[in-house]
C-alpha cells in the first residue's frame, strides 16, 4: 500500500512538473522564440493558401526539426504553416509561442460538428459488432484507412494494459475517438488544400490518423529530420528500408565500406563497454552492460539457459510493422507455455527502462508459468553472458545485435531492424519460431562480428557517416546530456552552435533532400554518387 500510495503521489508530481514546463517560458524558451522571429519570417498567404501541417510536440530538440522541415516544405508549396491538437494551445502556453515563432499561422482543433458526431456514432455501432477477437481490432479499417494496429497501440498506452480487453470501457472511448479522427481528416482534407504533412512521431492514433488519412489522398508524408527527411505512407511501411541496409551498404564506395566498418566497430564497443547513448537514446539511467557484478543469478545446470528480454507491454507493439503475436504480452504468454514442455531453465529480464505496468504484467506471468525465473533487471548483460546465457529472445530489440556481438545466439518473433542480416535469426511463422528455439540454443553458432559492425553503422547512418553532411547537428545530438533533448536546453545548445552559413547550408540540404523521396539517410548518399535506385527497382 505504502509503494502504491508513492508510486501514485510520484505520478501526480510528474505532471505538475509536465504541465508548468508547457506553461512556462523561460529565458532559454524566450531567446529561442526572439531567434526564431528573426530568421523565420514570412508573407502572410491568403484564406484559401496550400496547407503544411505539423503535430505539436513537446520534445524541444523536435522544435529544432519541425521548424526547418515545415518551413521547407512551406516554401516548396507556397503554403502556410499549421499545427494541430485536440486541445487549444493556450493551455500550453509556452508550446504556442514556440510554435508561432517559427511560422505557424493557425491551429488545429480535431474537435467534431454535429454532423461529424452523428457519422461516428453510425461507424462505431457497425465497427464495435465486428470485434468479436483481439485479431478482429487489428484488422480494423475506417473510410478503407487502416487503424487496427493504431487503435489496438493507442488503447495499450492510455489503459497501461498488455493485451487488449474488449470489454474495457476505455477500449470503446479509444474506438469512438479513432474513428472521429479519420472522420474529421477526411473532411479537413476534401474542404482545403492540403499539400504536405510533417509528423515527428509514427506512432498511435493521434498522429496516425492524419498520417493514413493523408496517405489515402495522396498528400507526402515526411518524418521530421534535418538529415533524412524520409517520406513515407503507412504505419506498415515506415521501416520498410530495415531489408535494404545490406544492400545499401553494398552499393557505398570502397572506401565508406571501410570507414564504415570501422566507426560500427568503435561506437558498437563504447555501448558495449556501458556508454549510455551510443546509436541510443538517453532515456536510461544506467547502461544494460554496466561492469558491475553481484552474486550469481543463474541456476547451476547442463540445460540450456534461455533469456526472454521484455518489452514495455504497452509501448506500441506494433510500432515496426508485423508481429509473429498480437502484442508483447501474447508473445512471453505462448514462452510461458513452451516452458512447460520444453526442459530449458528459462529467465525474464525487464527491460532497463521498464515502467512500472511492465512489473505487474510480469509478476503475473511468473505466478501462471512457474519455470519463468525473473532476474533483477539491473543485471549487467555482461553477468548473464559470463553464466552461460545459451539463447536470448525478443521480438525487435537491441539485445537482437548486442547478444550477437557478445557471441550469444538471438531470435526475434517481429520485423526488426536486424532482418536483412544473418547475424539474428528472424523466423517468419510461430512453427519456425518454435523450431528455432527447440535447435539455436544446443548449436553451435556462425556469426559474422563484421555483419554487426555494418548493421550499426547502416542503422545509425545519420549520426556516423560524414557523407550525409549537416556536421553541426550530428556534434549537437552528440553533445547532449541525458534528459537535454526534452528540455529547453536544448536550444541553448542550439543558439550555441548557430551561425547564418549553417542556416542556409540546412535549408539547401533539406530542399534537396526532401525531393528525393527516400526512406533512409545512406540512400541520399547513393543519390549523391549517382548509382541510387529505388526500393522497387532494388526488389525487382
Amino acid at each position: 500500500m505504502v509503494v502504491a500510495r508513492a508510486s501514485i503521489g510520484r505520478r501526480i508530481f510528474d505532471e505538475l512538473q509536465r504541465r508548468w514546463r508547457l506553461w512556462h517560458v523561460d529565458v532559454r524558451t524566450r531567446r529561442f522564440i526572439k531567434h526564431n522571429q528573426r530568421i523565420w519570417r514570412r508573407q502572410q498567404q491568403g484564406i484559401g493558401a496550400p496547407q503544411v501541417l505539423i503535430n505539436v510536440d513537446a520534445l524541444g530538440v523536435n522544435h529544432i526539426r519541425i521548424s526547418y522541415v515545415a518551413n521547407t516544405l512551406a516554401r516548396e508549396h507556397d503554403a502556410v504553416i499549421k499545427s494541430y491538437s485536440a486541445a487549444p494551445l493556450s493551455r500550453q502556453r509556452r508550446l504556442k509561442k514556440v510554435y508561432e515563432s517559427f511560422g505557424v499561422t493557425g491551429h488545429i482543433l480535431t474537435q467534431l460538428n454535429a454532423g461529424q458526431r452523428q457519422q461516428v456514432r453510425a461507424e462505431f455501432r457497425k465497427t464495435r459488432s465486428r470485434l468479436k477477437t483481439r485479431q478482429n481490432v487489428l484488422d480494423v479499417a475506417v473510410k478503407g484507412v487502416p487503424l487496427g494496429d493504431d487503435i489496438y497501440d493507442t488503447y495499450l498506452r492510455e489503459a497501461r494494459r498488455g493485451t487488449v480487453h474488449l470489454a474495457d470501457p476505455l477500449f470503446d472511448q479509444v474506438l469512438e475517438r479513432s474513428i472521429g479522427l479519420v472522420i474529421f481528416w477526411h473532411d479537413y482534407f476534401a474542404r482545403y488544400d492540403v499539400t504536405a504533412v510533417a509528423v515527428s512521431f509514427d506512432a498511435y492514433i493521434d498522429i496516425m490518423a492524419l498520417v493514413k488519412v493523408a496517405h489515402a489522398y495522396g498528400v507526402p508524408v515526411t518524418n521530421v529530420d534535418l538529415v533524412a527527411p524520409a517520406r513515407r505512407g503507412t504505419s506498415t511501411t515506415a521501416n520498410a528500408h530495415f531489408a535494404h541496409l545490406h544492400e545499401w551498404f553494398l552499393r557505398l564506395s570502397s572506401s565508406e565500406q571501410r570507414i564504415g566498418l570501422a566507426k560500427g566497430r568503435e561506437h558498437l564497443q563504447r555501448r558495449l563497454n556501458g556508454e549510455i547513448g551510443v546509436g541510443i537514446s538517453h532515456y536510461m539511467q544506467r547502461s544494460a552492460f554496466h561492469a558491475g557484478r553481484s552474486a550469481s543469478v543463474l541456476w547451476p545446470s547442463d540445460r540450456p539457459k534461455i533469456l526472454v528480454c521484455t518489452h514495455e507491454f504497452s509501448d506500441a507493439p506494433h510500432c515496426y510493422g508485423e508481429m509473429l503475436f498480437l502484442d508483447f504480452y501474447d508473445w512471453v504468454d505462448w514462452l510461458g507455455r513452451l516452458s512447460r514442455d520444453v526442459d530449458y531453465d528459462w529467465y525474464v529480464k525487464l527491460h532497463p527502462g521498464h515502467w512500472d505496468v511492465s512489473e505487474k504484467i510480469v509478476a503475473g506471468l511468473l505466478i501462471k508459468y512457474p519455470a519463468f525465473t525473473l532476474l533483477p533487471a539491473d543485471t549487467s548483460h555482461h553477468q548473464l553472458v559470463e553464466e552461460g546465457i545459451s539463447c536470448v529472445l525478443t521480438c525487435m530489440g537491441s539485445v537482437g545485435h548486442e547478444y550477437p556481438a557478445l557471441g550469444v545466439p538471438v531470435i526475434n518473433a517481429a520485423y526488426n531492424p536486424h532482418v536483412a542480416y544473418s547475424f539474428s535469426h528472424t523466423p517468419k511463422t510461430i512453427d519456425e519460431f518454435r523450431r528455432l528455439i527447440l535447435t539455436v540454443p544446443r548449436e553451435k553458432q556462425n556469426i559474422s562480428l563484421a555483419e554487426i559492425h555494418e548493421f550499426f553503422y547502416m542503422f545509425n547512418y545519420d549520426l556516423l557517416s560524414d557523407s550525409v553532411g549537416l556536421t553541426w547537428w550530428r556534434e549537437l545530438m552528440e553533445s547532449l546530456a541525458q534528459g537535454e533533448s526534452q528540455r529547453p536546453a536544448v536550444y541553448a545548445q542550439f543558439l550555441a552552435r548557430y551561425t547564418p552559413a549553417q542556416h542556409e547550408a540546412t535549408l539547401r540540404h533539406l530542399a534537396w533532400a526532401l525531393a528525393q523521396d527516400v526512406t533512409h539517410p545512406a540512400e541520399l548518399t547513393l543519390r549523391r554518387q549517382g548509382v541510387d535506385k529505388s526500393i522497387q527497382e532494388c526488389v525487382r
